[in-house]
Protein backbone atom coordinates (compact mmCIF):
# COMPACT_ATOMS: atom_id res chain seq x y z
CA UNK A 1 0.00 0.00 0.00
CA UNK A 2 0.96 3.34 -0.58
CA UNK A 3 1.62 5.74 1.74
CA UNK A 4 -0.21 9.52 1.93
CA UNK A 5 3.37 11.18 0.94
CA UNK A 6 3.81 9.51 -2.36
CA UNK A 7 0.27 9.72 -3.62
CA UNK A 8 0.77 13.77 -2.44
CA UNK A 9 4.03 14.06 -4.40
CA UNK A 10 2.88 12.05 -7.24
CA UNK A 11 -0.29 14.00 -7.56
CA UNK A 12 1.39 17.12 -7.49
CA UNK A 13 3.89 16.22 -10.78
CA UNK A 14 1.37 15.27 -12.11
CA UNK A 15 -0.37 18.75 -11.88
CA UNK A 16 3.01 20.12 -12.62
CA UNK A 17 3.14 18.30 -16.19
CA UNK A 18 -0.42 19.87 -16.59
CA UNK A 19 0.17 23.10 -15.67
CA UNK A 20 3.46 22.87 -19.16
CA UNK A 21 1.16 20.94 -21.27
CA UNK A 22 -1.45 23.93 -20.86
CA UNK A 23 1.78 26.30 -21.32
CA UNK A 24 2.36 24.91 -24.32
CA UNK A 25 -1.15 24.64 -25.85
CA UNK A 26 -1.55 28.20 -24.47
CA UNK A 27 -4.56 26.89 -22.54
CA UNK A 28 -5.38 29.71 -20.64
CA UNK A 29 -8.84 27.82 -19.21
CA UNK A 30 -6.77 24.92 -17.72
CA UNK A 31 -4.02 27.38 -16.42
CA UNK A 32 -6.56 29.54 -14.81
CA UNK A 33 -8.13 26.31 -13.15
CA UNK A 34 -4.13 24.96 -12.30
CA UNK A 35 -3.02 28.40 -11.09
CA UNK A 36 -3.75 29.22 -7.47
CA UNK A 37 -5.12 33.10 -6.79
CA UNK A 38 -2.11 33.96 -5.20
CA UNK A 39 0.30 32.13 -7.90
CA UNK A 40 3.40 34.11 -9.68
CA UNK A 41 6.34 33.34 -11.43
CA UNK A 42 9.82 35.16 -10.52
CA UNK A 43 11.95 35.53 -13.92
CA UNK A 44 15.27 33.83 -12.71
CA UNK A 45 17.39 36.11 -14.91
CA UNK A 46 16.20 39.34 -13.94
CA UNK A 47 13.98 39.03 -11.13
CA UNK A 48 10.71 40.54 -12.47
CA UNK A 49 7.36 38.99 -10.98
CA UNK A 50 4.46 38.32 -13.14
CA UNK A 51 1.11 37.33 -11.37
CA UNK A 52 -1.55 35.15 -12.19
CA UNK A 53 -4.06 37.75 -14.10
CA UNK A 54 -0.50 38.98 -16.10
CA UNK A 55 0.46 35.83 -16.81
CA UNK A 56 -2.85 34.35 -18.05
CA UNK A 57 -3.61 38.00 -19.86
CA UNK A 58 -0.41 37.19 -21.53
CA UNK A 59 -1.43 33.93 -22.87
CA UNK A 60 -4.85 34.04 -23.88
CA UNK A 61 -3.98 37.83 -26.09
CA UNK A 62 -1.04 35.24 -28.04
CA UNK A 63 1.64 38.30 -26.75
CA UNK A 64 3.50 34.96 -24.77
CA UNK A 65 3.45 31.65 -26.48
CA UNK A 66 5.44 29.03 -25.39
CA UNK A 67 7.01 26.90 -28.07
CA UNK A 68 9.03 24.27 -26.31
CA UNK A 69 9.37 23.25 -22.63
CA UNK A 70 12.25 20.97 -21.78
CA UNK A 71 11.74 19.76 -18.10
CA UNK A 72 14.69 17.75 -16.66
CA UNK A 73 12.31 15.17 -14.69
CA UNK A 74 15.14 13.83 -12.67
CA UNK A 75 16.61 16.80 -10.98
CA UNK A 76 12.62 17.83 -9.82
CA UNK A 77 11.58 17.45 -6.60
CA UNK A 78 8.51 17.35 -4.21
CA UNK A 79 8.44 19.31 -0.62
CA UNK A 80 4.62 18.78 0.83
CA UNK A 81 4.22 21.43 3.51
CA UNK A 82 0.23 21.32 5.24
CA UNK A 83 -1.63 21.74 2.35
CA UNK A 84 1.32 23.38 0.56
CA UNK A 85 3.49 21.81 -2.32
CA UNK A 86 6.54 22.80 -4.00
CA UNK A 87 7.93 21.47 -7.03
CA UNK A 88 11.76 22.40 -7.70
CA UNK A 89 13.68 21.65 -10.89
CA UNK A 90 15.36 22.90 -14.06
CA UNK A 91 13.32 23.96 -16.78
CA UNK A 92 14.67 25.48 -20.41
CA UNK A 93 11.70 27.22 -22.16
CA UNK A 94 11.39 28.86 -25.74
CA UNK A 95 9.19 31.38 -25.69
CA UNK A 96 7.68 34.02 -28.26
CA UNK A 97 6.39 37.65 -26.64
CA UNK A 98 5.06 39.53 -28.81
CA UNK A 99 5.18 37.48 -31.84
CA UNK A 100 9.03 37.19 -31.53
CA UNK A 101 11.19 34.70 -30.32
CA UNK A 102 13.02 35.15 -27.29
CA UNK A 103 16.45 33.42 -26.20
CA UNK A 104 16.69 34.02 -22.43
CA UNK A 105 20.00 36.29 -21.52
CA UNK A 106 21.79 33.86 -19.88
CA UNK A 107 21.55 31.70 -22.67
CA UNK A 108 22.57 34.43 -25.60
CA UNK A 109 25.70 33.61 -27.42
CA UNK A 110 25.63 29.78 -26.92
CA UNK A 111 24.33 29.28 -30.66
CA UNK A 112 20.49 28.32 -29.51
CA UNK A 113 19.35 30.75 -32.44
CA UNK A 114 21.68 29.19 -35.07
CA UNK A 115 20.76 25.80 -34.05
CA UNK A 116 17.25 26.94 -34.18
CA UNK A 117 17.18 28.60 -37.87
CA UNK A 118 19.50 25.48 -38.96
CA UNK A 119 17.02 22.96 -37.67
CA UNK A 120 13.95 25.00 -39.39
CA UNK A 121 15.84 25.00 -42.69
CA UNK A 122 16.94 21.71 -42.53
CA UNK A 123 12.73 21.03 -41.97
CA UNK A 124 12.26 23.72 -44.30
CA UNK A 125 13.94 21.66 -47.27
CA UNK A 126 12.62 18.29 -46.84
CA UNK A 127 9.21 19.89 -46.83
CA UNK A 128 10.36 21.06 -50.60
CA UNK A 129 10.97 24.22 -50.11
CA UNK A 130 13.25 26.52 -52.31
CA UNK A 131 13.12 30.02 -50.97
CA UNK A 132 13.32 31.19 -47.03
CA UNK A 133 12.50 34.62 -45.34
CA UNK A 134 13.19 35.76 -42.25
CA UNK A 135 12.39 39.38 -40.89
CA UNK A 136 15.54 40.84 -38.34
CA UNK A 137 15.89 44.19 -36.83
CA UNK A 138 18.68 45.99 -39.16
CA UNK A 139 21.76 45.90 -37.79
CA UNK A 140 21.51 43.13 -35.02
CA UNK A 141 22.98 40.22 -34.23
CA UNK A 142 20.15 38.68 -35.13
CA UNK A 143 20.64 39.51 -38.47
CA UNK A 144 24.42 38.07 -38.73
CA UNK A 145 23.15 35.06 -37.42
CA UNK A 146 21.31 34.75 -40.72
CA UNK A 147 23.72 36.42 -43.02
CA UNK A 148 26.07 33.09 -41.44
CA UNK A 149 23.41 30.74 -42.15
CA UNK A 150 23.76 32.24 -46.35
CA UNK A 151 20.51 34.57 -45.88
CA UNK A 152 21.29 37.69 -47.86
CA UNK A 153 20.10 41.13 -47.14
CA UNK A 154 17.03 42.17 -49.80
CA UNK A 155 15.89 45.70 -47.77
CA UNK A 156 16.23 47.72 -44.42
CA UNK A 157 12.84 48.99 -42.90
CA UNK A 158 12.99 52.70 -41.68
CA UNK A 159 10.39 53.04 -38.99
CA UNK A 160 9.32 56.94 -39.61
CA UNK A 161 6.86 58.92 -36.85
CA UNK A 162 5.68 62.02 -37.34
CA UNK A 163 5.18 64.06 -34.16
CA UNK A 164 1.49 66.26 -33.64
Amino acid sequence: MESVHEIGTREVLACDESFFAALLAANHDLLGTILADDFFIIDVLNGQVAHREELLGAISSGQLRFVEVTRYAEERSVRLRDSAAVVTGRTQMVMRYQGNEVTAPAHRRRGVQTALLSARLADAAAAGCDVAVITTQPGSKSQQNAQRQGFDLLYARAVLVKQP
